[in-house]
């Protein structure tokens, strides 16, 4: 007999838990990070703001630069279209650059890339109501020991959003 009750004590706590269980993940369903437009009304609906942002480089619409280099600093213009509908700083990000060469963006501080990796935090920032939707930015690239890393090189460029209030 208390064995009986003990059997009926672990199904009774199965059964809590999985009730638990499933309330706690239709909750975590629930919740959104996503900024809502549109207006609600008795009857009315509602969508999720879309995210476009693209990038324009110099040679042509992709997210890989082909950089020159020689003894002279080569710079690049690349434009960061935003066509979404929420407001969102970004930062630009650039893979592949090969190690020993420096890299500017507008005319500010060079960095040095590590593990073939650059990154620009804060590079700027969209707002959603905004009419100018395109940035322009300059990437300067000089190899500062002369020749080392003269020829031409495929950066990859990656920009990473995230969304303000």
């Amino acid at each position: 007999m208390l064995y009986e009750k003990k059997l009926r004590l672990r199904k009774k706590f199965k059964v809590f838990f999985l009730i638990y269980f499933v309330c706690f993940t239709f909750c975590l369903s629930c919740i959104t990070f996503s900024k809502y437009t549109g207006v609600i009304s008795r009857s009315g609906s509602t969508s999720v703001a879309k995210w476009d942002v693209s990038i324009d480089t110099t040679d042509n619409a992709s997210d890989t630069l082909t950089v020159v280099t020689d003894s002279t600093a080569a710079s690049y213009i690349v434009k960061v279209v935003n066509k979404s509908e929420v407001s969102s700083d970004y930062s630009i990000v650039l893979s592949n650059v090969p190690t020993g060469l420096e890299v500017s963006l507008d005319s500010g501080v060079s960095k040095t890339p590590i593990n073939n990796e650059i990154v620009f935090s804060n590079a700027g920032s969209f707002v959603a109501s905004d009419a100018t939707n395109t940035h322009r930015h300059v990437l300067t690239f000089n190899d500062p020991s002369g020749n080392s890393n003269e020829g031409t090189h495929n950066i990859r460029i990656d920009i990473n959003l995230e969304q303000t209030h």
